[in-house]
């Protein structure tokens, strides 16, 4: 199975990214299936709607590419989807995004979700996305920090001189102290209420600690 993977970004401007995005899609497709991930030039640099419109048309043009192509399915690696819903018309095969998969898997979480995007000028495209899902009682709050989507890409690259610098630990394990690990922790069979059935958080399995990005 071939994927056509379509970041909104080009290499040239989030190597990093991709570089990084490469080997997740690698570490969990099944075997026999290739993900290649194109890019768009210019790239999404800029939280704004006309951007979006610009390159939703590179979206559009490319899904029926990538049908001609022999792909086998393509994704929109974009959580705004812009041109989602357009390419879907445009072609036959399957075509999923982000934003449209992420807020129905959340659905499977828990009763309420939100959204924390980087740009306050998301907001309002967000909110159109949850109307038109028909999520507006489940997805019921999206929050902005104030960044540009270029901005995102540089701290990528931050992180990652920041890790060549260490080299192979950079400062003494004295200095930076223990670090903790991710944990899961199973309840003893004798604490369990059997008549109880556990929501997300309260299940047989708990969460440890599992870092400030958990959720």
């Amino acid at each position: 199975m071939r994927i056509w993977y379509q970041s909104y970004v080009d290499y040239e401007n989030g190597k990093t990214y991709w570089d990084r995005l490469r080997k997740h899609l690698e570490a969990v497709v099944d075997p026999g299936t290739r993900v290649d991930i194109k890019g768009i030039t210019p790239h999404d640099s800029y939280a704004h709607a006309l951007v979006e419109m610009r390159c939703a048309r590179e979206v559009i043009c490319n899904a029926v590419r990538a049908e001609r192509e022999g792909y086998d399915a393509f994704v929109i690696g974009h959580f705004q989807d812009a041109g989602l819903y357009e390419a879907r018309s445009a072609v036959g095969i399957p075509v999923v995004a982000l934003g449209e998969a992420s807020m129905l898997y959340s659905c499977q979480l828990g009763q309420r979700s939100g959204i924390v995007t980087i740009n306050a000028r998301y907001i309002p495209w967000f909110h159109h996305q949850i109307t038109k899902y028909g999520l507006e009682r489940r997805v019921t709050g999206v929050h902005a920090m104030q960044f540009e989507p270029g901005q995102i890409l540089k701290a990528y690259e931050w992180h990652s001189d920041r890790r060549q610098d260490r080299g192979d630990g950079g400062e003494t394990a004295a200095a930076r102290g223990p670090r903790r690990k991710p944990r899961l922790r199973l309840r003893p069979a004798a604490d369990r209420d059997p008549g109880r059935v556990p929501g997300p958080s309260q299940g047989a399995v708990t969460r440890g600690s599992l870092g400030p990005c958990s959720s």
